[in-house]
């Protein structure tokens, strides 16, 4: 509660899809940091099926996506 308000707070992989969705450079260095500092405790596959079923396969976000994992884990293959 804050000030009385309720307060929903998102998990990280939602926090993840969210700025996917507007999928500009500051959004995308925000992942960068989310992807540093979970590490392997995201769910990156969940991420993944998220921003495939919103937008497609073919989408730029998803390939953006990929290359983030790449760039913060370049043995990681989702």
């Amino acid at each position: 509660m804050l000030e009385d308000q309720p307060v929903s707070i998102w998990d990280a992989e939602t926090l993840c899809v969210f700025k996917l969705m507007f999928f500009r450079r500051r959004d995308l260095a925000d992942i960068e940091q989310i992807l540093r500092s979970q590490g392997d405790a995201l769910d990156r596959q969940w991420v993944l099926e998220q921003i495939t079923r919103l937008y497609g396969s073919r989408d730029p976000r998803v390939t953006g996506w990929m290359e983030l994992i790449s760039e913060v884990d370049p043995r990681s293959s989702n």
